[in-house]
């Protein structure tokens, strides 16, 4: 699953992103932003996440960008949801 967020080269993401129209450029960036976010919680909070969005202009876009991984948190996620105890719906009250 490759990502279609420009590299990190400055000069190369200048170019690139001059080229593109103002929505596409905005959504690449509010992407970029979200993984990087993504990542610090994972590190600050010591907990495994993953992300995927569905965008028409990008296309799909995953993180962690390695698909091994990014298929393990999924199958840990499902685990997790299988053991949750339902919640109780409230009885009443004042």
């Amino acid at each position: 699953m490759e990502s279609v967020v420009p590299p990190a080269n400055p000069k190369r993401c200048a170019d690139v992103r001059a080229s593109m129209p103002l929505k596409k450029k905005t959504v690449i960036n509010r992407m970029a932003n979200l993984k990087k976010k993504l990542k610090e919680l994972t590190i600050l909070c010591d907990t495994q996440g993953f992300l995927v969005c569905s965008c028409p202009s990008l296309g799909t876009q995953v993180w962690p960008e390695d698909p091994e991984a990014l298929l393990s948190r999924i199958q840990q996620f499902k685990e997790t949801r299988k053991r949750r105890v339902p919640r109780r719906e409230p009885t009443g009250g004042l």
